[in-house]
């Protein structure tokens, strides 16, 4: 019974604390993502720009 619990509490406790690191560190992920797109792009007009 006890050790049910405890593997409850560490199955619980592991989860709850890759929520965390997730939510913490998926913000910077989908910034970067959308970043990088974003200065490929404008990297790709200033290419057609001066050679045009």
């Amino acid at each position: 019974m006890f050790i049910g619990f405890l593997l409850f509490l560490a199955v619980f406790l592991m989860a709850f604390w890759l929520m965390l690191f997730i939510t913490g560190f998926l913000p910077f992920w989908i910034i970067g993502y959308f970043t990088d797109l974003f200065s490929d792009e404008v990297e790709d007009e200033a290419e057609v720009v001066t050679e045009s």
